[in-house]
């Protein structure tokens, strides 16, 4: 999984997992299962992920291996997360953060504390978010050889600040996070900062920011992985918004949003919603009314379904727009 490529490593992990079974290897069949959840979800597989976490909790329950059984539990809160079961995913971050503190476990507790910032943002408590990253950084400064988790923590911290339109803050933590890491993986955390730029009217800047990633080799492979959370999901969102503040109604209108999980039911990726709120405000533009309202009203159930106040609030006033035309 340290590659792109997670079609190869669900042909390798299937094939391993096939031997595994073949000479029931219990625990060697566990990992595999774990390392399989994560390939599955890379790639939108979604039950199978689910699956075989199952199969690998099981057994991590069966011999009392709480490290493994919090690290499984943390992989299940990313996929409940990407399908918008924001309900599901923080009873399980509550029951990792429980695990971890038994064990002693710092790192584990750090990571939960991070897990637990996208379901307060998605519940428009940002006060919260903020108080559970920082809590989770001081807990990492606890631990010697944190670099990369340390520049998430702080690439994380500064996604809040820029949805809460504090720019400065922003591009301040974003600076810690970078000042961290090597050149060769900087890019990684610098979303927040095309963010931030935004929200101060440098699109220029924001829109340089952002061509950055577009241009990583083996970005677009790792696009099904992009809407797990909040760092890794703003790269699209801020695409978005770049669009309409330079005018480019059509281009957003023009999204493909079945590739984001759009059906008929409430289903779909973690920034679907967002995406369909785009949509609207880039139709009203076009003087598309009614076509926008019907994305809004798609964007307001599904917000609504998941309890996503920080977004239902922007659709609500898109609403209002179409409502007052």
């Amino acid at each position: 999984m340290a590659g792109d490529d997670y079609y190869k490593a669900l042909e390798f992990g299937e094939r391993a997992l096939e031997v595994a079974r073949q000479y029931d290897l219990k625990e060697q069949i566990a990992f595999t299962l774990q390392d399989l959840s994560c390939a599955y979800a890379a790639v939108g597989k979604f039950p199978e992920a689910k699956v075989s976490l199952d199969g690998a909790h099981t057994y991590w329950c069966s011999i009392d291996n709480r490290t493994m059984l919090a690290d499984n539990i943390y992989n299940a809160v990313e996929v409940f997360y990407a399908q918008g079961d924001f309900d599901r995913a923080i009873g399980l971050v509550q029951e990792g953060l429980e695990i971890s503190r038994s064990i002693g476990s710092v790192h584990l507790e750090a990571i939960s504390l991070a897990a637990s910032v996208q379901f307060h943002m998605n519940s428009g408590h940002i006060g919260e978010a903020l108080e559970a990253i920082e809590n989770g950084t001081e807990k990492l400064n606890e631990i010697v050889a944190t670099g990369f988790v340390n520049a998430f923590f702080h690439a994380i911290t500064s996604v809040i600040y820029g949805l809460a339109s504090m720019s400065e803050q922003a591009i301040l933590e974003v600076s810690r996070a970078t000042d961290i890491l090597d050149s060769t993986r900087k890019w990684r955390f610098r979303s927040p900062l095309a963010l931030a730029y935004l929200e101060q009217g440098r699109l220029h800047e924001a829109g340089e920011t952002l061509q950055s990633f577009y241009e990583q080799p083996g970005f677009e492979s790792k696009r099904p992985l992009a809407y797990f959370g909040l760092l890794t999901s703003v790269t699209d969102l801020v695409k978005g918004e770049l669009l309409l503040a330079e005018g480019d109604y059509l281009r957003v209108s023009e999204y493909e949003l079945k590739v984001h999980g759009l059906a008929e039911d409430l289903s779909g990726n973690l920034i679907l919603p967002d995406l369909l709120r785009m949509r609207g405000q880039a139709l009203i533009g076009l003087d598309r009314t009614g076509e926008a309202k019907e994305a809004l009203v798609k964007a307001r159930e599904i917000a609504e379904a998941r309890g996503s106040r920080l977004t239902l609030w922007r659709v609500l006033y898109e609403m209002s727009r179409v409502a007052g035309i």
